[in-house]
């Protein structure tokens, strides 16, 4: 493998330690959260804020929760690992499960329309995916396939085993391209005064990313019938957002 003290980013990154991940996922939430809170009537913010932080923690216990069914095999044996989220372990599909509950609960307890909710909810979704993706390239996973060393975009990227080897960028590549849709998005504002539609391109842009690179993922996590639930669930999204 690779020295990663001999590249900055990536030594930045590896020695930070495990701490990176929930860093990352941390800074996501937060940003989400903020971009919630901006989008929110003067008037309502604070309830928009609480509803905000339900559907964040109903993303977050869901896509937790997933992974510890997917892997129970491994925690039925360890179940005090269960809690340690600092050292990775969320699934998508239960993350997109954990959010549905977390808006349906916000629509039984809130006296605005459905796709009120669904706009103002939507902010949240670019900065808490972008950032799973960035966290995803310290702990070993969602990483791209081997790429030559003499490549320009090539990156040292760690694998499953703490090996630093050059790759395609995966997890970057699909930060960026989740964040500049967005960014045209919040620019623009092309459906501005639409209900609804901001939701549903939303969701259409995110699950469209998710397909295009889950499909390049190269760590063995997502093979055989693993590769299932994740695939599953990018489509749900992309055919959520087709169907809005």
């Amino acid at each position: 493998g690779l020295n990663s003290q001999s590249w900055f980013i990536p030594g930045i990154i590896y020695n930070f330690g495990m701490g990176f991940y929930a860093l990352m996922i941390g800074i996501g939430a937060s940003i989400g959260l903020w971009r919630f809170y901006q989008h929110a009537p003067l008037e309502q913010r604070s309830e928009y804020l609480n509803d905000g932080l339900l559907v964040q923690f109903s993303i977050l216990i869901g896509s937790r929760l997933g992974y510890v069914i997917q892997y129970w095999h491994y925690f039925q044996n360890v179940r005090r690992e269960i809690f340690l989220l600092e050292n990775g372990g969320l699934t998508l599909w239960g993350a997109i499960a954990g959010g549905f509950l977390g808006f349906i609960i916000v629509l039984l307890i809130s006296e605005r329309q459905t796709f009120q909710i669904a706009d103002a909810i939507s902010p949240m979704l670019a900065p808490m995916t972008i950032f799973i993706w960035l966290a995803s390239w310290r702990m070993g996973v969602a990483y791209g396939e081997i790429a030559p060393f003499d490549i320009w975009w090539a990156l040292p990227t760690m694998d499953e085993f703490g090996n630093l080897m050059y790759r395609f960028p995966l997890q970057v590549a699909a930060a960026v391209a989740t964040v500049l849709p967005f960014m045209w998005l919040e620019t623009v504002k092309p459906f501005n005064g639409i209900v609804g539609m901001q939701a549903a391109v939303s969701i259409l842009v995110l699950g469209g990313v998710l397909c295009l690179f889950m499909i390049q993922r190269a760590d063995p996590s997502l093979m055989i019938w693993n590769r299932s639930p994740a695939m599953l669930s990018s489509g749900i999204l992309l055919g959520i957002g087709i169907l809005s």
